[in-house]
């Protein structure tokens, strides 16, 4: 099955997902984690609890577990995806579950990472100026959940394709604190960092 998408919108169904996982190998969004390597460890520390919103079947989790950072949860809203990388790496933690729906208890993760998950989320938008009451909605129900499951302290790491002028602002709504550095050659991803002061 070939890696792209007939339509954007594709990127926003579960049954998409699934299909494409049935034959896939790795797949990685915005660089893989040798070049985000720097980035991250400037804020993450070994012992920390580490969630991956919507790991697909990137090697990100389990590259950093080899790099020492070793109390990670993966999460995605393909089973099929999910089953596969649990059998793979078994020494982490792998759930099906949908960002839109976050069951954990409030602050349990020092460290909570979205690699292009949350641009899924913006895919049948027709201009990132002006944005749906729907995708606002769905933004907000991430972003809430997310600021509620981190600890004190804890930071929220976006990698993603998304520029400042359309993400800072939505970020900041939730916490006080937001940082971008830009990171690639020709073509730019943005990292961001959230958190409470």
């Amino acid at each position: 099955m070939s890696l792209s998408s007939n339509t954007n919108g594709d990127y926003g169904r579960r049954d998409y997902w699934d299909q494409r996982y049935e034959n896939d190998e790795e797949f990685e969004w915005c660089k893989e984690y040798s070049v985000l390597k720097p980035l991250l460890v400037e804020h993450v520390n070994p012992q920390d609890a580490i969630l991956i919103l919507g790991c697909g079947n990137s090697e990100l989790g389990s590259e950093m577990y080899n790099d020492g950072f070793q109390n990670i949860t993966n999460i995605d809203f393909s089973s099929v995806v999910i089953s596969k990388m649990k059998t793979k790496y078994p020494f982490m933690k792998w759930i099906t579950m949908d960002m839109l729906n976050l069951d954990f208890p409030n602050a349990t993760f020092n460290i909570v990472i979205e690699k292009a998950t949350l641009d899924v989320l913006f895919v049948n938008e027709a201009s990132p100026w002006s944005v749906s009451d729907e995708v606002s909605a769905n933004m907000n129900k991430v972003l809430s959940s997310v600021s509620k499951i981190l600890k004190p302290g804890g930071k929220f790491l976006s990698i993603t394709f998304a520029q400042p002028h359309f993400r800072t602002k939505l970020y900041k709504e939730h916490w006080s604190n937001c940082t971008y550095s830009t990171f690639g050659s020709g073509f730019h991803y943005y990292f961001y960092v959230s958190r409470h002061n």
